[in-house]
């Protein structure tokens, strides 16, 4: 069976560095009183001084580091406090580009935006005439009509209007209309003048998503503003 370790001598070199100064003088003394070895005393005597020079210049680069360590964290906060104050006036600045901020390692904050989609369907509108020089016009998208929902990432419709004279060819080309609305409820209001009655009301529809981006033009939808 293995002979057990002697443990008599510290592990942490705060507790051998005080263990030793109550060790080595006596035992160099008794090696060499006893006639056991005085090649031995001195060995011990010399290893002693060795350490006691190492261990005190490691204990000062100790405490210069501990000191260092607690001035570059005190910069760091600063300059981090800095840095911070100076981005958040990078980003509230309008002429700040994207490419600004990736030059200086800021937030872009478009980055892993998913691009909206540009609608693929148009709006589907009936027009209500239950009052005089007024009309409503109700849509639903033409994918799911019976639903009120607009398509996801939508902000509303984009309504145009053009009166024609009664029995006049509807216009089809939607840069023939003027905007009326944008409207994001599923419906909207349009109100004529008193000279406008018995004339015919062409209304034409698209959605709108953010930043402008727009979807087809619906078919013509047209009633009589009535007087």
């Amino acid at each position: 069976m293995a002979a057990s370790r002697s443990n008599y001598i510290p592990r942490a070199d705060a507790e051998f560095n005080t263990w030793q100064n109550g060790f080595a003088g006596p035992a160099a003394d008794f090696l060499i009183n006893n006639l056991i070895s005085e090649d031995l005393a001195i060995k011990l005597l010399n290893a002693q001084i060795l350490w006691q020079a190492t261990y005190a210049q490691h204990v000062q680069k100790q405490a210069a580091a501990a000191a260092a360590t607690q001035q570059k964290d005190e910069a760091r906060a600063a300059y981090e406090a800095a840095a911070r104050e100076a981005a958040r006036a990078i980003q509230g600045y309008p002429g700040a580009t994207d490419a600004d901020r990736a030059a200086m390692g800021i937030t872009v904050r478009q980055t892993g935006r998913t691009p909206t989609p540009t609608p693929t369907s148009a709006p589907l509108a009936r027009i209500e005439v239950r009052d005089r020089l007024r009309h409503t016009i109700r849509f639903t998208d033409s994918s799911s009509p019976t639903r009120r929902a607009k398509p996801k990432g939508t902000l509303g419709a984009e309504l145009r209007l053009k009166l024609v004279d009664a029995g006049t060819p509807t216009p089809t080309d939607p840069n023939a209309l003027q905007f009326l609305s944008l409207a994001t409820d599923g419906s909207a209001t349009a109100e004529f003048d008193s000279k406008d009655g018995g004339k015919t009301a062409v209304y034409m529809l698209r959605w709108v998503g953010p930043g402008g981006i727009a979807g087809p033009w619906s078919e013509p939808v047209s009633a009589t503003v009535a007087a």
